[in-house]
């Protein structure tokens, strides 16, 4: 009896919900997520422990009462899902609401496979007005790259520690410091073509510069780790931490320079 209880309330949980979605779509997908998540998780927990503690009374009821327990983890995965990328947007629009620029959210659906390339792929395309050169920052505003090519509905994003990326920067101090940041340093980036009579110090933060008229300026690329003086050359070179975290983003967001549609 005990058992039979716990999946009819099983079954309610899961009933409700897609009945309601029905009705309200998405959002109500996403407020789901936070409230149902944590009781749908306890309650397989729960299933779990009645099957073994109690006996079934044939096979044919043990595989039905698996059936439950798989088909509710399966649901939870997706809530919590739901959860990570709700929170994310949450992010996206206090973004928005903070900075002059043109915000439009996008999903990362998937990475680059070459091993050498560090790329991401997000689901704004042509007719979102996607042009290669866009800036990609994450759902709060921290640079993570480049559009590098439009492909129908995706576009490529290289990130700022591909080999290949190159972004005008500048030094977020009194004096105004202009470099050159470059990847290809495994999970590092360069700052190069730094005046050698310019002053820039470990701990300095690193912005994006306004000579690009695509890029907005001002947005945060990171913090300085270390300089050092170029050989042969009267520049300072400077390793810089990136301030996104290049491996977690499920939400990014295009950012276009205000007026730019």
């Amino acid at each position: 009896m005990r058992i039979k209880s716990i999946v009819a309330a099983a079954a309610t949980l899961i009933v409700i919900p897609v009945a309601l979605r029905m009705i309200w779509g998405r959002s109500f997908d996403t407020a789901l997520g936070t409230i149902a998540a944590p009781a749908l998780g306890r309650l397989g927990s729960l299933i779990r422990s009645t099957i073994v503690s109690n006996t079934v009374s044939s096979p044919e009821e043990f595989e039905r009462l698996q059936s439950e327990v798989n088909r509710l983890t399966v649901e939870t995965a997706r809530l919590r899902h739901l959860e990570i990328e709700n929170q994310e947007l949450r992010k996206t629009l206090s973004f928005v609401k903070r900075v002059p620029y043109s915000v439009t959210p996008a999903q990362v659906i998937g990475h680059t496979v070459d091993p050498e390339r560090r790329a991401i792929i997000v689901d704004f395309g042509l007719a979102e007005g996607a042009t290669p050169g866009l800036l990609v920052a994450t759902s709060d505003g921290l640079v993570l790259g480049k559009i590098s090519a439009v492909r129908g509905e995706r576009s490529i994003v290289v990130l700022l520690t591909d080999e290949e990326s190159r972004i005008s920067v500048v030094v977020e101090r009194g004096e105004r410091v202009l470099g050159l940041l470059e990847g290809g340093y495994g999970t590092g980036m360069r700052m190069r073509l730094i005046p050698a009579q310019s002053t820039i110090e470990t701990g300095d933060l690193i912005v994006t510069d306004e000579s690009d008229p695509a890029i907005p300026a001002g947005l945060i690329v990171g913090t300085v780790e270390s300089v050092r003086d170029e050989e042969h050359i009267p520049f300072q070179v400077a390793v810089i931490r990136a301030a996104a975290d290049f491996e977690t983003p499920t939400i990014v967001s295009i950012v276009r320079p205000e007026g730019d549609l």
